[in-house]
């Protein structure tokens, strides 16, 4: 061929760069990933030429080895491959989605980013970069969910107050529907939050924030958010309570089990140190159990008949309740006993009260206070069974616990 076939050549790489970056995206195998739509443009490109470059040796051996015939048909062929390419139809980049069925939506994992454990019981989601300097996170997103009441737009508002940042003028849409962009100004010395998007959905409200160290950026992990952000029907949290593996917990002094939904946090900073597990309902968007343990040891000349006693009279004369707490042996074993659930007004609201005594090891006692704060009367026979479920499976960290 003639040297000038090197002008259709970068021709054709030019208009798939410029036209066909769009529809290459589109056809990678993973959501939001550059280097996958180039590998797509790549492969199109010796594509071409392994079919045009053929057709113009042919054509350059049949007409008497004419280099120019040769370079036309390499030209033309480019051109026809050109044209078929346009043809192609563009489609949304594919998504491999992460679902949060008791959310209500799914959204694309964040490319890059870890997978954190939530912080509170009402964040659905978070992910992290780990800034490689530290070995810490230098940036997080998280997905939190609001009790229903303000609206979005009422929810970013007081978001830009209390960061003492701005509402962005321009509305965004997530899934259709309304949502209100939050902007902070970044701040030295520790991770602070510089973006949020507020939106609302079948009453409840969606919070996305991002928050950053010096140095690090969260803003197109927002933006992929958003953009892959797709509602779905939101299950029932009672329809999720399988249990988990039981773990050592309270200084490895005892084992227990819940629901793998349920949040878990330890708190160390008081005496004797809790373990707190809370069952967040996304639908009402507040928590509908609170399960708050404790491990103590009996001291020189008491039991676990007195503990319950004391227990039993003094929540009773706390919660202004007509009777004492009534213990029952859960087990048989004279091992797990528990109280069936008193409801009490406590700061406005109806919530049901349950205590649980377990004897481990020793003179070690698991001490188990139950909150049930949902309305419905079905849901509340359902955690009062659940929380029996959970005492049954408390034991010594060394020995065996029920599933």
């Amino acid at each position: 061929m003639s040297w000038w076939a090197i002008l259709p050549a970068l021709a054709f790489v030019v208009f798939e760069f410029v036209l066909g970056w769009r529809r290459a995206y589109g056809y990678s195998p993973h959501s939001h990933r550059w280097d996958d739509a180039l590998t797509y443009l790549i492969v199109e490109f010796f594509g071409a030429m392994a079919i045009s470059l053929p057709l113009a040796w042919i054509a350059h051996r049949v007409v008497k080895r004419s280099s120019a015939i040769g370079t036309i048909v390499f030209t033309v062929v480019l051109a026809m491959a050109s044209f078929v390419l346009c043809l192609l139809p563009e489609r949304a980049p594919h998504v491999k989605y992460r679902e949060f069925p008791m959310a209500g939506f799914k959204v694309a994992p964040l490319v890059g980013w870890e997978v954190f454990y939530p912080y509170s019981a009402n964040e659905s989601a978070m992910w992290g970069r780990i800034d490689p300097r530290t070995n810490k996170a230098g940036a997080l997103v998280s997905i939190a969910l609001e009790k229903p009441g303000p609206t979005a737009a009422d929810a970013a508002r007081k978001l830009a107050e209390n960061w003492k940042g701005r509402l962005v003028d321009t509305q965004l849409l997530v899934d259709g529907e309304p949502a209100y962009e939050v902007r902070g100004d970044p701040k030295a010395g520790g991770m602070h939050p510089v973006e949020a998007v507020a939106v609302t959905h079948d009453g409840v409200t969606y919070l996305i924030v991002g928050s950053e160290m010096p140095g690090t950026s969260c803003h197109d992990q927002m933006v992929a958010l958003t953009k892959t952000w797709k509602w779905i029907p939101a299950e029932p949290v009672q329809a999720h309570l399988e249990f988990g593996e039981p773990g050592a917990v309270l200084e490895d002094h005892l084992m227990i089990n819940g629901p793998r939904v349920m949040h878990i946090r330890e708190k160390t900073d008081i005496t004797p140190h809790q373990l707190q597990l809370e069952l967040f309902n996304p639908i009402r968007a507040d928590i509908d159990l609170v399960a708050i343990v404790q491990y103590v040891e009996l001291l020189p000349g008491d039991s676990i008949e007195g503990m319950k006693e004391r227990l039993g009279k003094g929540m009773s004369t706390k919660l202004k309740l007509t009777a004492p707490f009534k213990w029952r042996d859960l087990t048989g074993a004279g091992t797990h006993y528990v109280t069936d659930v008193v409801y009490a007004l406590l700061d406005g609201n109806v919530t049901g009260i349950a205590w649980a005594l377990v004897r481990l090891d020793g003179s070690g006692i698991a001490v188990i206070n139950f909150s049930v704060n949902t309305p419905r009367a079905e849901d509340r026979r359902t955690y009062a069974d659940l929380a029996e479920r959970m005492v049954k499976t408390v034991s010594s960290a060394k020995g065996t616990s029920e599933k």
